[in-house]
């Protein structure tokens, strides 16, 4: 699904913002989902520690690295992102990336991905596949003229991103499984931890990947759910939806797949299950921030 950019950042570079700051003068933990049109469909979200090291999850569309995430990342004074990592192999995923890479004004410590074989994305994704084959081809072109190194990810992995903040990777791509949407099935599922407060990154993964990620037995509970493929058709099933048990979810989607059948499936089975959701279309821009204790959202509708 591919139709809206969406912007989710995790903020916490040190001094105040908004005016607030913690006792002990570490900036909390921040989520903003950024409303960018409702249109277009892409992900990036990145995360800052209180001590200022960045993590970027996905870039979005191509024309998004140059017109959307570099101009935000300059306006809040970041000039270093210290991991950048693919969810899957999804030009509104990882579309950008490149362009952040050549950035002059921006250095990139490693890029994080996990990849599919070229032939296999052929067999059993064809309409996307030269896509992808494309933007993987320049990504790593761009890496090796910056000097970025890349790393596979594996499910297992677990990143120690500063403060306390942990990402554990719980879901990568397994190149021989045959399941449907195969791409969005290998997306990288990660749960961020901070303290007490977690928070659980999807991709694009579907039900079919879910039910994978369930009946190995990671704890995916967490307080927000990222919720995957933009909360469209295909993701977000009831067992997942009950073992998260996330009561506060982030939707990044246009207004028309609100009111798409399959759309409002999801919605209606999340609202169910007494999930508040936030979505970029109807709230605009949207912050979580967390102290590893307790998080409150704001939003700018």
């Amino acid at each position: 699904m591919r139709q809206i950019l969406v912007l989710v950042i995790l903020i916490g570079v040190g001094g105040c913002w908004r005016g607030e700051c913690r006792k002990d003068n570490l900036s909390p933990l921040r989520v903003i989902a950024i409303n960018i049109n409702e249109i277009d469909i892409g992900d990036a979200h990145l995360i800052i520690t209180p001590g200022g090291k960045t993590m970027l999850i996905d870039a979005g569309l191509g024309t998004y690295g140059t017109n959307v995430i570099l101009p935000f990342l300059r306006s809040h004074g970041i000039n270093r992102i210290d991991w950048m990592m693919a969810s899957h192999m999804h030009d509104d995923h990882f579309g950008g990336m490149a362009e952040i890479i050549m950035a002059d004004d921006i250095e990139v410590g490693k890029v994080l991905w996990s990849t599919l074989p070229n032939k296999l994305m052929e067999q059993r994704e064809s309409m996307y596949a030269q896509d992808s084959k494309k933007l993987i081809e320049g990504i790593r072109q761009a890496c090796a003229q910056q000097y970025v190194p890349i790393e596979e990810v594996a499910a297992g992995h677990e990143m120690m991103l500063g403060d306390g903040v942990v990402g554990r990777v719980y879901a990568a791509a397994e190149a021989d499984i045959n399941v449907p949407n195969y791409i969005n099935n290998n997306s990288i599922i990660m749960r961020l931890e901070y303290k007490n407060f977690s928070m659980l990154f999807t991709g694009d993964a579907g039900f079919e990947e879910e039910n994978r990620l369930l009946e190995k037995g990671f704890d995916v509970r967490s307080d927000v759910l990222k919720i995957a493929h933009h909360a469209g058709a295909g993701s977000t099933g009831e067992n997942w939806i009950s073992e998260v048990g996330a009561k506060t979810g982030i939707a990044q989607m246009p207004k028309w797949l609100s009111s798409d059948e399959r759309g409002l499936r999801v919605y209606n089975q999340l609202t169910a299950a007494g999930m508040k959701i936030y979505r970029t279309w109807e709230h605009g821009n949207i912050e979580i921030k967390s102290d590893g204790e307790g998080f409150t959202v704001i939003t700018s509708k």
